[in-house]
C-alpha cells in the first residue's frame, strides 16, 4: 500500500493490527489450537443478603469490558473500510466528511455526511485510526 502511495490506509491497517487484531487473532489461536477456555463466573455471598459477582478476565480486563470494547472496534473497522471505498471509488464531485461527535444527533447514529465540492469548508474525512466508543 505505501508503495502505491496509500500511506493512510496502510497506517491504519498497521494501527488495527498492532492495538487490537493480534490480540483477538492470538486469543482464537489459543482457543483452537490450545484448548482455552474462559474461566467460570464466581459467585461469593459478602453479607446476608448480597452476592458478588466475579467475571472471567480476559488479557486483564473483565469479559463484559472486553467483549463491548471488541465489538465496537470490529464495527468501526467495518464502517471506516466501507466508507474509505465508497469515497474512493466515487465518481461525483462530493466527498465524505465525519460529523463531529458533539455536532451529533443522539437519536440519529449517521457519523458521516457528504458534501459537494467546493460547497462545504469542512475538511474531507481521512482514514485515521481512533479507538472511539460509536457503537456499543
Amino acid at each position: 500500500l505505501r508503495t502505491s502511495g496509500d500511506d493512510l490506509l496502510a497506517q491504519y491497517l498497521e494501527d488495527v493490527r498492532s492495538k487490537w487484531h493480534s490480540t483477538l487473532r492470538d486469543l482464537r489461536t489459543q482457543h483452537e489450537h490450545q484448548g482455552r477456555a474462559l474461566e467460570m463466573i464466581t459467585y461469593h455471598l459478602v453479607a446476608p443478603n448480597k452476592v458478588e459477582l466475579n467475571l472471567p478476565n480476559i488479557q486483564g480486563i473483565p469479559v463484559d469490558t472486553f467483549a463491548s470494547s471488541t465489538a465496537n472496534r470490529v464495527l468501526l473497522f467495518i464502517e471506516n473500510m466501507m466508507v474509505f471505498a465508497m469515497q474512493r471509488n466515487c465518481r461525483f464531485p462530493i466527498y465524505v466528511i465525519e460529523i463531529p461527535k458533539e455536532q451529533r444527533d443522539p437519536n440519529n447514529l449517521e457519523r458521516f455526511r457528504l458534501v459537494p465540492r467546493g460547497l462545504d469548508s469542512s475538511p474531507p474525512w481521512l482514514i485515521v485510526y481512533k479507538d472511539d466508543n460509536d457503537f456499543v
